[in-house]
């Protein structure tokens, strides 16, 4: 039976962080796959600063040179607001049972599964494989949850759109083609300069 990660997200934008998860994922769990799937719209937060293209654009640079990592457009091509259990069912009917999915998310998501869209049913169509950075706190999380060690990258989605709007890159917290991308296509109101 194949393994498949699935890392969703808004990817506003991807980053070292995403990157380092999508490896020790892959190597932790074993996957033989990791599907990265940018939300078009996440209902439990502010709509994102870059436009969808490009968003899907920054993951697909990111990941080019990763060939397990795979970019999956579901939720891009849905529009409208992202809910996980629908992207799950979806692809749960796609693979069938010849494969294991595995959602992917860092310990700090755990708190709030619980305000997801249908989360038990979410538990029918995948097991949850949490991250666990060295020298975090991790609450027990139950049966349905697998924790897999993370190599600690200093860097927060929050505080990198940050530093961006301030017209600052954080040193090594984006790969250089991503940077590139911001700077030719203005976004987070980076010049090309």
């Amino acid at each position: 039976m194949k393994r498949i990660g699935v890392l969703g997200g808004s990817f506003d934008p991807i980053h070292a962080g995403h990157l380092q998860l999508i490896r020790d994922a892959k190597k932790h769990l074993k996957l033989d796959r990791v599907l990265i799937v940018p939300s078009y719209r996440n209902p439990l937060k502010r709509p994102p600063i870059a436009h969808a293209q490009h968003r899907q654009a920054m993951v697909r640079l990111a990941i080019q040179k990763i060939p397990y990592a795979s970019l999956c457009l579901y939720e891009m091509r849905k529009k409208g607001r992202s809910y996980t259990v629908t992207t799950l069912k979806y692809l749960k009917h796609r693979y069938g049972k010849r494969v294991e999915i595995y959602f992917l998310c860092g310990h700090d998501l755990v708190p709030e599964l619980r305000r997801w869209k249908d989360f038990k049913a979410i538990l029918k169509y995948c097991t949850f494989a949490v991250t666990k950075r060295a020298g975090s706190p991790l609450r027990r999380i139950g049966k349905d949850f697998r924790v897999f060690p993370m190599k600690k990258v200093p860097v927060s989605a929050t505080g990198l759109r940050k530093a961006l709007l301030e017209g600052r890159f954080p040193s090594k917290a984006l790969p250089e083609e991503i940077k590139r991308y911001i700077k030719k296509h203005h976004l987070y109101g980076i010049n090309q300069t």
